[in-house]
């Protein structure tokens, strides 16, 4: 993308209010607010933030103190590298977490995500395909319409912490592009129409359960966590442990098959076992089987997989029950190594994801 200082002809984006004609945000600002919003406001350069869910960022700080601007796309025309509802957070400290694009805008947008900010004002604006400003131009030939909301109100962030924390659907309405989102809820009544109203669900992450033992476990789990999901391992061997916390996974030692705790399964839970000795699935199938998890399955050989089935029904599982569990386990047939197992089995993983997000309206 051509930088707007490079452009012979640079359009960016209009002034917010308070703006003065040159763009300084200080210059020919009246409004005592908006003054000390920017005065609160840090000058230190943007930086990455080791927390990489925008929405858990934007509730974390708040909780902090810290003011943060939410960016999201609620408009596609074309084509994108990001989804409808994808989005990017940018702190008053410049902490930023998540992408518009795939490169070309993410510091225009972070330095448009800062002018809201420190007026505390929202704004959507086109970028791409359609835009006024030609200095914005999008590879891909797309148009954006982006959400910039730098000052959502202390009920709608507790709220959405809330649903956060329960695993809940999270469902953001804006009424307009010039008011920060609403949060609805299953019970809310659907608001009238306009123009300018636009809706996005977000699905809570995705979070995996797996039970397994061994390099097979390991390998797996560093996959897993290298993007970004929440992961619950299940294993008999101690030694593990200290390995799966390096990694931030969740650990729990087994004493026995049958020792097996009740597990928090949801709708965008997913689990699967990794184990070569297999006494050691049923229970956990079996708790899986009566759970809503998206994606249930078992690592093995077919002739594995009918040994298993034939188990689980002697130890009740309805052929119903049983006509969800995948085996073996991945995308690729007859791994021969740990790394290509966890690949295999990780693009299976997010392919049910995608879908569980389709089921429940989301585009993915």
């Amino acid at each position: 993308m051509e930088s707007p200082s490079d452009s012979a002809t640079t359009k960016s984006p209009a002034p917010l209010a308070g703006e003065g004609r040159g763009g300084n945000l200080a210059a020919g600002n009246d409004n005592p607010a908006a003054t000390k919003r920017e005065t609160s406001t840090t000058t230190t350069p943007p930086f990455r933030s080791p927390i990489h869910n925008p929405l858990q960022l934007l509730c974390q700080r708040h909780c902090e103190g810290l003011r943060s601007c939410l960016v999201t796309i609620v408009g596609i025309e074309g084509t994108s590298p990001r989804r409808l509802g994808a989005q990017l957070v940018v702190t008053e400290a410049g902490e930023v977490a998540g992408s518009i694009s795939g490169g070309c805008l993410d510091t225009s947008v972070i330095e448009r995500a800062i002018a809201c900010l420190q007026l505390g004002q929202s704004q959507r604006i086109r970028y791409g395909a359609g835009s006024p400003y030609i200095d914005l131009t999008l590879p891909c030939g797309s148009g954006l319409d982006l959400q910039f909301d730098g000052d959502i109100p202390h009920p709608t962030l507790s709220r959405i912490t809330e649903h956060i924390d329960q695993r809940r659907l999270i469902n953001m309405f804006w009424r307009s592009a010039n008011q920060p989102p609403e949060l609805m809820i299953d019970q809310d009544s659907e608001p009238s129409p306009t123009d300018e109203a636009v809706q996005i669900r977000i699905a809570p992450r995705l979070r995996v359960f797996v039970a397994g033992n061994g390099d097979n476990l390991l390998a797996f789990c560093r996959l897993a966590r290298a993007s970004q999901l929440e992961v619950v391992a299940l294993h008999p061997d101690p030694a593990l442990a200290p390995l799966l916390i390096e990694l931030g996974v969740e650990s729990r030692l087994l004493q026995s098959p049958q020792l097996l705790p009740t597990l928090p399964w949801d709708a965008f839970s997913a689990g699967f076992t990794l184990f070569h000795d297999h006494h050691w699935e049923l229970p956990f199938l079996l708790q899986a089987l009566d759970s809503h998890a998206l994606m249930i399955g078992a690592m093995g050989s077919q002739r594995a997989q009918a040994n298993r089935l034939e188990q689980l029904r002697v130890h009740g599982a309805s052929e119903a029950a049983l006509q969800r569990l995948r085996g073996p386990i991945g995308l690729l047939p007859r791994a021969r190594d740990p790394e290509e197992l966890a690949v295999s089995v990780l693009g299976e993983l997010m392919q049910s994801y995608r879908q569980q997000c389709r089921r429940h309206g989301m585009a993915a």
